[in-house]
């Protein structure tokens, strides 16, 4: 079945560097991200490193999500704006990719921190600089 938000509308907040906005989707331990950037609307699923180039009527869809509505709500609302043909075509297709893994992916490292912070600790490597001054005059690295 298609992903049901979870949690409200994250709000909108600029790119970092840009004056473009981007609107964050969170579902449980799912996070995408939506933007448009030169005439293309991307969405980044970040927990698989996807990155989608959409058509207007998914990005709408998906925009609609954001806001806290479910697929159909979302239907509903963009109904006037787009045919119900198109809207569904948009559904199956963010269905699609969320059943293949590439949208609304889980996180898998979400309790990886936990796990890191228990493991035992190992020296690797060490290196001992006692003097950072050598004279190359050592007779246990160089030979007479």
């Amino acid at each position: 079945m298609f992903p049901e938000p979870v949690s409200p509308d994250l709000g909108t907040f600029f790119l970092p560097g840009t004056s473009k906005k981007e609107r964050v989707i969170e579902r449980n331990t799912t996070v995408i991200h939506l933007y448009k950037s030169n005439g293309f609307n991307m969405v980044l699923d970040v927990n698989s490193g996807s990155v989608h180039v959409v058509d207007d009527c998914v990005y709408d869809v998906l925009s609609c999500m954001n806001e806290g509505k479910n697929a159909e709500e979302a239907a509903e609302a963009l109904s006037s704006k787009y045919a119900e043909q198109d809207i569904t075509e948009a559904r199956e297709e963010i269905q699609e990719l969320t059943d293949n893994g590439m949208l609304f992916t889980k996180d898998i490292y979400e309790n990886a921190i936990d796990q890191f912070s228990n493991r035992p600790t190992v020296v690797k490597a060490l290196c001992l600089h006692i003097a950072h001054d050598c004279n190359l005059a050592c007779r246990y690295c160089f030979a007479e």
